[in-house]
């Protein structure tokens, strides 16, 4: 089995097991609304946010080599544009179409985004451009952040379109322009509170951009110090991510259009780091096998945390309810039998109302049974706020791990609780699908440990991109994947290193090879900086 067979097996066993397994459950226990297929089955992503005027759209336009984004110094362009590659040769020319072709394809992952409303939809562009560099990802623009608009203003929750964004992207590259050095208050939204609930902090880049505008060497030290100061501020953190430092010089390679001699000389000394940003780019499809395994182990975890808090709410009805049910029935039966002895006495019985003290007997009895039916409704009603006010004590949490995703699935895990806790399956079955999900876990374990034992050379082949060409029939991925967990420690130790062969025809580089991506745009980058290159 050759290199590339491996890695579509690897995808082929994600999707698998995310249709076979976790998808069910996700409808059982109300896990979100959505196909948690969808992000695997296309292509990897590119998120591009930053301030207005930041480049971003003169960024995308290089990366590209075409004009396909509007720029300006003022805000030029509103709307969230995916770009991707056009895969019909006889369109030569940049095909523009409306965001509802890809909300309304039940394969792609933006269906979340159509409740965002009639508002948003109208701000949703698909663009198809046949370059190179989007043979194997798609970038993503998005309207510039401000700070005196407000979510009222847009027709749409601003942050919420980011972070589903965000949860799909492989790569979010931050721009920041050197005028505006992270003041703007979208910004300090996204950054504090929106990107670190969607995404891993190794996904986010940060640029800061047009540095070739400072006027010297002190002035961009200044910018730089003051990106610093606001991203600790923003980030909450203590230390500081690296920050990139790039530019579009407008005076071509040689900087004319920059005055001071020290600012050009340093602005050609780290040109590199644009290098960088864009070779971080072009490695996403590399890296997309990693997010499939991550995405994958992060829902497995999660959705093992819903089913059991969903089985110890289960637990504490039951408990409660028996609890009720004892003390009320033991005092019905208590005062009902006091009753019978009262009029079952000589004394009542020699005044002649046998058939009164019948009557008034099965009438305290019903009413006994009709309080019994109202306090066990309001006892369970207050009991349910009782666990839901209370729930991290039910919910055992082994380490910060596990700590980190209930903190992001607990508000989800009160809401299916408090309006749908008829809905949810009985006991034995939580038990059993509580089960089923540990043993996919041990799977996704396996899974990831195969995809860390594959080298660079390896993964470089992934390609992101869908064909339509139907790969020769093999064994089902499942039973394979299964008959592996069973095997001996010697069985597994020789299977591991006939994967790990990888089928040895290497030497027929594919197509889509990483290192043949790339476009003349980059090749001019790199000629324009031969010292950063050598480095």
């Amino acid at each position: 089995m050759n290199q590339l067979h491996q890695i579509d097996d690897l995808k082929e066993e994600v999707l698998e097991l995310i249709s076979s397994d976790l998808n069910p459950l996700r409808e059982k226990y109300h896990y979100g609304d959505y196909d948690l297929g969808g992000f695997v089955s296309w292509r990897p992503m590119v998120l591009i946010i930053g301030n207005y005027s930041a480049g971003k759209s003169t960024f995308i336009n290089e990366l590209v080599g075409e004009d396909i984004q509007r720029t300006g110094q003022a805000p030029t362009d509103d709307c969230f544009t995916v770009i991707t590659y056009q895969d019909d040769a006889d369109k030569n020319f940049i095909e523009e179409r409306d965001g509802r072709v890809l909300l309304g394809d039940e394969s792609l992952p933006f269906k979340r985004l159509k409740s965002q409303g009639e508002r948003f939809l109208s701000h949703f562009r698909l663009k198809k451009v046949r370059s190179d560099i989007l043979k194997n990802l798609a970038l993503i623009d998005t309207p510039g952040m401000l700070d005196s608009i407000s979510e009222r203003d847009r027709g749409y929750n601003y942050q919420e379109v980011i972070g589903e964004l965000a949860s799909l992207a492989d790569l979010i590259i931050l721009l920041f322009d050197s005028h505006k050095a992270g003041t703007v208050r979208e910004s300090y939204d996204s950054l504090r509170n929106t990107l670190p609930k969607s995404t891993m902090e190794d996904r986010v880049l940060f640029v800061l951009n047009r540095v070739d505008e400072c006027q010297n060497i002190d002035d961009l030290m200044r910018v730089h110090g003051a990106l610093c100061w606001n991203l600790s501020q923003m980030t909450g953190r203590k230390d500081i991510p690296q920050i990139h430092l790039t530019y579009s010089p407008q005076g071509g390679p040689d900087l004319t259009d920059v005055d001071d001699d020290l600012l050009r000389a340093y602005l050609k000394d780290v040109s590199h780091q644009k290098q960088e940003v864009i070779h971080r780019i072009l490695d996403v499809p590399r890296k997309r096998i990693d997010h499939l395994a991550t995405y994958l182990e992060i829902h497995c975890q999660r959705m093992h945390q819903f089913i059991s808090a969903c089985q110890s709410y289960s637990d504490f009805t039951r408990l409660a309810k028996y609890s009720l049910s004892k003390w009320i029935t033991l005092s019905c039966l208590i005062f009902a039998a006091s009753i019978g002895l009262l009029f079952s006495s000589p004394i009542i019985g020699a005044l002649g109302v046998s058939n009164l003290a019948l009557a008034i007997f099965f009438s305290v009895i019903g009413i006994l049974l009709l309080l019994r039916s109202i306090l066990s409704r309001a006892f369970f009603h207050r009991s349910k706020r009782h666990f839901l006010s209370n729930i991290h004590e039910y919910v055992t949490l082994k380490n910060q791990y596990e700590k980190d995703h209930w903190n992001l699935i607990s508000a989800e895990v009160k809401k299916v609780i408090d309006k749908k806790h008829d809905l949810l399956p009985d006991r034995k079955v939580m038990k059993m699908d509580k089960k089923d999900m540990e043993d996919t876990m041990e799977r996704v374990a396996y899974l990831r440990n195969q995809i860390s034992r594959m080298s660079p050379d390896k993964t470089e082949v992934i390609g992101g991109v869908t064909t339509n060409q139907q790969p020769q029939k093999r064994e089902s991925l499942r039973v394979r994947a299964t008959r592996r967990l069973r095997l001996t420690s010697k069985q597994k130790t020789s299977t591991e290193t006939l994967l790990s062969s990888g089928g040895g025809n290497t030497a027929q580089a594919p197509d889509d090879r990483m290192t043949q991506i790339i476009g003349k745009q980059i090749d001019l980058l790199d000629q324009s900086a031969p010292e950063a290159a050598n480095k």
